[in-house]
């Protein structure tokens, strides 16, 4: 029986090839990652919430889409389709170690969302109308009992209605649907 002869040099080249190929898929997987400080964490991916008079679903004074569920390390851009309007969170609707956040009328801005929870904001010149929205971040169900409770001392028939219609919502979101 005949062993299959090879030599060191096309053994080398074989490696070699190998060796290239692990680099380039170490590589490609790399750029999917973001370094940050004592940690390596899946680059986040990037939302969009708009302030609106008159949202897509017909509702006035509302934040398109008004619940978000997102991923820990996520991104959201809040955006204004119309003028007059702002992004605050409340202090009261976050998770600890979770993130404020704010801009003034008119200003746009971005928050990465890196603690888990769900983060309430509002429209600060129109929280009257309702003007209010949920980021949920992964595991949402962390602080969403406080944030019910701080939600329904709301005031306002407005924000009683979008209180009861967003958390409708959060509850498809934590059952899988």
């Amino acid at each position: 029986m005949k062993l299959p002869i090879t030599s060191v040099a096309s053994e080398r080249r074989e490696a070699a090839f190998s060796r290239r190929e692990g680099l380039m898929l170490f590589g490609l997987g790399a750029a999917g990652l973001v370094v940050r400080p004592g940690r390596l964490m899946a680059a986040g991916e990037t939302h969009t919430v708009t302030a609106h008079n008159r949202a897509p679903d017909g509702a006035q004074m509302a934040f398109a889409p008004a619940v978000l569920h997102i991923a820990p390390g996520d991104t959201v851009d809040f955006r204004h389709a119309d003028r007059g309007h702002n992004v605050q969170s409340f202090d009261e609707m976050q998770p600890d170690g979770g993130v404020s956040f704010g801009g003034t009328i008119g200003e746009e801005i971005s928050v990465t969302f890196d603690v888990e929870g769900t983060y309430g904001y509002f429209c600060q010149p129109h929280l009257a109308m309702g003007m209010i929205g949920y980021v949920l971040v992964g595991d949402f169900t962390i602080n969403l009992d406080q944030v019910r409770t701080t939600s329904n001392a709301l005031r306002g028939p407005m924000a009683a209605r979008r209180v009861e219609e967003y958390f409708e919502q959060i509850a498809l979101i934590g059952s899988g649907v």
